[in-house]
């Protein structure tokens, strides 16, 4: 079980932002995140709720959302209620030695206490769960790119003109793994090109064809991870 926690240094912006909220900012936030549409990207989120925040600058509203966020993920990582975390953050703050962390007994008192029901919001769950879920994957795509080459074809003597020539496609695939950026390349002709754009058109029809049924449904669609 999490006893101790180091906060680090590039969450403290949020977090002093958090911990500076009054009792109204909080109570504002709390509200736009509860109406706020649901994705999995904390920018989208966080431009989705600020024009509904009053108290709070666009700046500290893309700190706060970020800072949930990962605040949510390890909540959810070491098994904690929400609450017992909480307290868990506030001493840390509280013990961190640096001057940037210094906050008044009152403000990080607040924090304690409005932090549990900000988590608990389904906007920073699902914007946290999301991401994760796509992450756990061993490969995940970075970047694609297809270049085309000429390649002649010469008959019994290389000095004279070629008698032809094949028209060559290389694909590279760009896509991370186990932390790093990794290349993968297949080379393809004219008939593969074809084929491997039917199969692109029919993911995106069977996508869409979901994203129908979950409309229906009433249930929250994610189609991009970015």
């Amino acid at each position: 079980m999490l006893h101790k926690l180091r906060i680090p240094q590039g969450d403290e912006p949020g977090l002093l932002a958090l911990v500076g909220l009054t009792p109204a900012a909080t109570a504002e936030l709390l509200s736009a995140l509860k109406a706020a549409p649901l994705s999995i990207r904390p920018r989208e989120l966080a431009a989705a709720v600020a024009p509904n925040l009053l108290q709070i600058s666009a700046e500290d509203t893309q700190q706060i959302i970020s800072t949930l966020t990962s605040l949510y993920t390890a909540v959810n990582a070491v098994h904690l209620s929400t609450g017992e975390f909480a307290s868990i953050v506030a001493d840390a703050i509280a013990s961190d030695p640096r001057e940037s962390l210094r906050v008044g007994s009152d403000d990080l008192r607040q924090f304690e206490e409005s932090l549990p029901t900000l988590l608990e919001t389904d906007a920073i769950a699902v914007a946290a769960k999301a991401f994760s879920l796509w992450l756990e994957h061993d490969k995940t795509f970075c970047s694609a790119r297809i270049t085309t080459d000429l390649r002649p074809i010469f008959g019994a003597s290389a000095k004279e003109r070629p008698l032809a020539a094949g028209v060559v496609y290389t694909l590279r695939l760009g896509y991370h793994s186990e932390g790093e950026l990794r290349n993968f390349y297949v080379t393809l002709d004219a008939t593969d090109l074809d084929a491997l754009q039917h199969t692109l058109e029919r993911a995106r029809e069977k996508g869409q064809s979901l994203a129908r049924y979950l409309a229906d449904s009433r249930i929250a669609h994610v189609d991009s991870f970015e």
